[in-house]
Parts: C-alpha cells; structure tokens; sequence
C-alpha cells in the first residue's frame, strides 16, 4: 500500500513539475513570432486567456494596434473554441467582434447568437438558414430583397448568396 502511495505521489508531482515547465517555455523562446505562437498554442490549449495577453507586438505603432490584432486573434480562437462570443468583444473596436459572433452562431446553428449583431446579422441568419435548410431563419432578416433570394435557395432555387457573395 506504501508503495503504491509513493507512486501516485511521485506521478503527480511529475505533472505538476512538467505542467509549470511548459508554462515557461515559451518565455525562453528568443524569437518574438515563436514566443508569441506558442503563448497563443497555451492559450488556445487551455483555453487560457492570461497567455493571450502575454502576447507581445512584434511591431507596434502609438495606438498599439498590432499588439491588439494579436491578442484579439487569440481572444477569438477561444471564443470558437468556447462557443463563449462575449469573448469577442473584448477587443471589438477592429470590427472582427462580428464576424466571431457570426463563426459561432454558425458553429452552433443558432439564430439567437446572431441577434446582437449590427451588420452582419443577415449575413448570420442566412448561414444559418442554408446550414439547417430552414425557411424561418431566413424570415429573421432585415433586408427583404436578401431574405427572398434565401428562401429561395432553401427550397432548392439559385444559390445566390453562398455561390456569388462569399461562401456559406
């Protein structure tokens, strides 16, 4: 029995030694575009926010956009990952917290995530309405010249949309 203590103990400190090396590997990593994927890869992982922001610019201008277009890249990999869109908009102002919302509305096949876009809401109904094959998805939209041409390739007309615009 001692003997078998020893062992699970003797395990467990392994992993707990070999979980906070991979922590640190990446801060040894000289290269800044290596470092910055691999706190990404730890990140999307663990589905672990706090490496996003040890991302670091690779160049940076005074408003620190690139810094922002990384960590935001990061931030909405877990989202999709998540299916959690409250993280896109953590760094919204560069207008990706839409089409994130929209990847996930997407992933999930469900409407109710599209309704708090602005401009990409009827984009998101239609991907949905053409993904389930589902007329009343496409009733959603705003835009009533683009809710006909969906329903119409619902029920199996012209695939305007998906074939002329930009892919569903």
């Amino acid at each position: 029995m001692k003997i078998l203590i020893i062992i699970i103990f003797l395990f467990s400190l392994f992993l707990i030694l070999s979980s906070c090396s991979r922590q640190t590997d990446c801060q040894l990593l000289q290269n800044l575009t290596e470092r910055n994927d691999c706190y990404k890869q730890q990140a999307i992982t663990g589905k672990d926010l706090s490496s996003c922001e040890k991302i670091q610019p690779e160049q940076q201008d005074a408003s620190g956009v690139f810094i922002i277009l990384a960590r935001m890249d990061c931030y909405n990999q877990i989202a999709a990952l998540t299916k959690n869109a409250s993280l896109c908009y953590v760094y919204a102002r560069y207008n990706s917290a839409s089409i994130c919302v929209r990847n996930i509305a997407v992933a999930e096949k469900d409407s109710s995530v599209c309704a708090g876009l602005d401009m990409e809401k009827d984009l998101c109904y239609y991907r949905i309405a053409i993904l389930k094959s589902d007329v009343n998805e496409c009733k959603k939209m705003s835009d009533s010249t683009l809710q006909d041409k969906c329903q119409k390739e619902v029920n199996g007309g012209e695939k305007y949309y998906c074939m002329n615009i930009g892919g569903c």
